[in-house]
This record gives structure tokens, sequence and C-alpha cells, in this order.
């Protein structure tokens, strides 16, 4: 999995994509790409945003919600798995 790491050079701020990934024991961060720099707190990217792809999309939105009503209404501990009874 990648991420934006942060990095200085001289005065200056740039973002890059790198990897992490484990050899030998050792973790060792592979440079995948130039992102872009920052500038007064504000990101200044190097490409497009029509260039940029999407690999995943993850929907977390309504199952907050949903847990969010029923802690509302006291409800999310019946949900919750309960020992069988006999």
């Amino acid at each position: 999995m990648s991420y934006i790491r942060k990095y200085r050079k001289g005065n200056k701020v740039y973002l890059a994509e790198v990897e992490s990934r484990r050899i030998k024991g050792k973790v060792v961060q592979r440079f995948l790409r130039y992102v872009g720099k920052q500038a007064d707190g504000h990101t200044i990217l190097s490409t497009s945003i029509s260039e940029a792809q999407v690999d995943e999309v993850k929907l977390y939105g309504p199952l907050l919600v949903l847990h969010h009503l029923a802690e509302e209404i006291v409800c999310a501990s019946t949900w919750a798995p309960t020992p069988m009874r006999f």
C-alpha cells in the first residue's frame, strides 16, 4: 500500500507517493512518483486532477449513520452478539 510522504529540501516541503516494504528484516521505502509541494500550508499538485485514478472505494458513511442512530435510540446493544441462553 502506498502513501504520501512529506520531505524537506532546503526551505521547501515536497510531497511524494512512496511504498514501504520489508526487505531482509529492514523497512525500505520505494519512491513511486512526485505528487507536488506545499506552500503556505496549501498543497500544490504537480498534475491535473483529471489524470487521477481511483483504485478502490470503501463506503463507510451509511454504516456510521446507522450506528449513530442506533446509539441515539439505545438499541445498539441489542445488535451485539450475545451468548445463547437455554
